[in-house]
């Protein structure tokens, strides 16, 4: 509220530049100078935008409110491993708990388990399914498991 009466209102717009208040019909920024222009912001987070920039470094989103490609094929990543996962679930249901992921690269995905028959923790190896039509990919992934299979150790 400022001036007149009651009822009459001071819209206030931030700065770019400094994030200084400023009134909506000021062109220019009382405090640094800056052109008050309208800036496109990022839709998600209210950033403004930089000329050059296509994605808002504070929170990834783009200038159409898009996430990043990259962000974008994560998602579909994670998606696929979920998948995975709950297939594993039900394929093991009864003889393990799959508890938490240990790892996971571009092969294959490592899963804590408790074996329940046992009553001991084991690992459960899942290979990825884009490698199911590469040429090769199962019989190494089974030559793997055999050699681990073998293997002695303490722990």
């Amino acid at each position: 509220m400022a001036g007149g009466s009651p009822s009459e209102t001071i819209v206030t717009r931030a700065c770019p530049r400094c994030h200084a208040a400023n009134t909506d019909a000021a062109t220019v920024c009382g405090a640094c100078g800056a052109s008050l222009a309208q800036v496109p912001a990022c839709v998600k987070c209210a950033r403004p935008f930089q000329p050059q920039e296509v994605f808002c470094p504070q929170c990834g989103t783009g200038r159409d409110g898009a996430p990043p490609p990259a962000r974008a094929r994560v998602d579909r990543v994670e998606q696929e491993w979920a998948k995975v996962r709950a297939a594993l679930e039900d394929a093991t249901r009864g003889s393990y708990e799959i508890r938490d992921p240990l790892g996971r690269g571009g092969m294959a995905a490592v899963y804590r388990a408790h074996e329940v028959s046992l009553g001991r923790d084991v690992a459960i190896k899942v290979m990825s399914p884009a490698l199911l039509l590469v040429p090769d990919a199962v019989d190494r992934f089974t030559q793997e498991a055999r050699t681990m299979a073998r293997m002695k150790h303490r722990n």
